[in-house]
C-alpha cells in the first residue's frame, strides 16, 4: 500500500483578528501529557498510567511584518490556518487556540553578510485568563 507524501503549502496565522506573516509556526497546538508514578514499594520497575492532566505547551511563532514589539501579556486567540498538499490535492482547516497569551516576543537580529530578515520570534502560552478589572469592593 503506498501513502501519499503531505506537505503543508501554506499557513496563515492571526492573533486577536489580526494577521501575521507566519515565517515559522505550528500547524497545531503543541500538547503534552505527564504520565503518573504508580510504582508501589514492592514493584522492582517503575509503572506508570496515563496521565490525568493535559498540557497546552508554549510555542514559537516566527512572524515578519512588525515594526514595533507587541504588548506582551496580551491574551486573545490564534487561528491557524494550514493548508496541506499532495502535491495534486489540497487540503486543510482553520485550528482556533484560544485564549493565548504573548510571553515573549524578540525582536530581530539582523548580522552582517546575512539577509537580514526583519523576523521577530514570538512566544505564546495557551489557556491563558484575562486579567481581572481593577477595582474595589467593600
Amino acid at each position: 500500500m503506498a501513502y501519499k507524501k503531505y506537505q503543508i503549502k501554506s499557513l496563515t496565522l492571526s492573533f486577536n483578528s489580526t494577521d501575521l506573516g507566519a515565517v515559522q509556526a505550528p500547524s497545531a497546538q503543541p500538547q503534552s501529557s505527564d504520565p503518573t508514578e504508580v510504582t508501589c514499594l514492592d514493584d522492582v520497575m517503575k509503572q506508570f498510567i496515563a496521565g490525568a492532566l493535559l498540557n497546552n505547551d508554549q510555542f514559537d511563532v516566527t512572524v515578519q511584518g512588525l515594526t514595533a514589539a507587541p504588548t506582551i501579556n496580551t491574551v486573545g486567540s490564534i487561528v491557524l490556518t494550514p493548508t496541506y498538499t499532495d502535491g495534486t490535492n489540497d487540503s486543510g482547516s482553520a485550528l482556533t487556540i484560544t485564549n493565548c497569551i504573548l510571553v515573549k516576543a524578540d525582536p530581530p537580529n539582523p548580522e552582517a553578510g546575512g539577509d537580514r530578515a526583519a523576523n521577530w520570534v514570538l512566544t505564546f502560552q495557551p489557556g491563558g485568563l484575562k486579567p481581572a478589572a481593577s477595582g474595589t469592593s467593600t
